[in-house]
């Protein structure tokens, strides 16, 4: 089979897509404006989102995207999110044929369009339910770098009881530059390693808050029929703690099971929050390089009404399993705020 990749540029490869991704999903998948041709075209043009179409003949056999990081969320009609680091996703491929050797040419072609383009790193997100996923990005040099305890809906027709745990995966293009990160001190052994794994420099630094700071400026999104939401913090101020409990205490005490916040690690407030948060039942995910506008963001997580089991988990390397470890003794730490009652009472 003769396939060709090339970037999406019509409204006839647009609706191609759409026709894809019927094929392989019905109409179960989340992006719905992928379902949208006009809407497509629209976000390619617009700079949002890069597709990649292969293609056999006219007929489209699979799709993958270059996103910005959060690009439906903007401030002063900019993305909030850091503009050098792009995520790959949208990885949809018609059911019959080879599903990995499809991935491995499009991802092939994704990363020399990310290297033509001077971009620092591409963010990659793969099941822990399969390997194939996570062996592909690790060839190409990927390192692992945060952990989504049930961040993705119980799929269909994969033998799933609970929500399916992602694992982040970060592939470095162009070294980006030697970014200020404030860390809690009880996670700081971790992210040496993560930063050691990745070959890029930070400056680690003990916080000491101004006397002076702007109030912090936060954005809330949500998904209520997959019953996942999302925090994003903008600007970390000294009123942090408290501006993101609430808000996580809002979403998790409605319909919405898993919740993730990504603060700025430029900011000398977060450790001492993050200490909180924890305190309070949110639980450790990792790091983002490049995803805040200030450079690094760090990623925490809240959960309720799911079980995770750890033998189920399909992880490949050494500091993946460190991650997931991480991250389940704050789950297990954060076991008497697993439903929406005790998250409305405790927080």
């Amino acid at each position: 089979m003769n396939i060709k990749v090339r970037l999406l540029e019509t409204q006839e490869q647009a609706l191609a897509v759409a026709q894809c991704v019927y094929a392989a999903h019905g109409l179960t998948y989340h992006r719905h404006w992928l379902y949208e041709p006009a809407q497509v075209l629209a976000n390619n043009r617009k700079g949002n989102v890069t597709s990649f179409v292969a293609m056999v003949g006219d007929h489209c056999v699979a799709h993958a995207a270059a996103l910005t990081p959060s690009w439906e969320i903007r401030e002063d009609g900019r993305p909030i999110r850091g503009e050098r680091v792009r995520e790959l996703g949208l990885m949809v491929v018609r059911p019959g044929l080879d599903a990995s050797a499809v991935r491995a040419q499009l991802v092939s072609v994704v990363y020399g369009w990310a290297m033509d383009a001077g971009l620092e790193g591409l963010l990659m997100r793969c099941p822990t339910d399969a390997t194939a996923e996570q062996r592909l990005v690790r060839n190409m040099g990927a390192v692992p770098t945060a952990i989504h305890l049930g961040s993705v809906p119980t799929p269909l027709n994969r033998g799933h009881e609970n929500p399916l745990t992602t694992v982040s995966y970060y592939l470095p293009l162009s070294p980006a530059q030697g970014t200020d990160v404030h860390l809690p001190r009880a996670d700081l052994d971790l992210y040496h390693q993560v930063y050691d794994a990745l070959g890029e420099a930070r400056v680690f630094k003990t916080p000491t808050k101004p006397s002076l700071a702007a109030a912090s400026r936060v954005r809330v999104e949500f998904d209520s029929a997959r019953q996942r939401g999302a925090v994003h913090v903008v600007q970390a101020g000294p009123d942090i703690e408290e501006r993101v409990l609430e808000r996580v205490r809002w979403l998790l005490g409605g319909r919405i099971r898993h919740v993730s916040v990504t603060v700025p690690l430029a900011s000398p407030f977060v450790p001492e929050a993050v200490t909180a948060w924890k305190a309070h039942g949110l639980v450790f995910s990792g790091v983002l390089p490049g995803v805040a506008s200030s450079g690094d963001a760090l990623m925490l997580q809240g959960l309720r009404d799911v079980e995770i089991h750890p033998t189920e988990l399909k992880l490949l390397d050494p500091l993946s399993r460190q991650l997931c470890d991480r991250a389940m003794q704050d789950f297990e730490g954060a076991r008497d705020l697993r439903h929406s009652s005790d998250w409305q009472m405790a927080i």
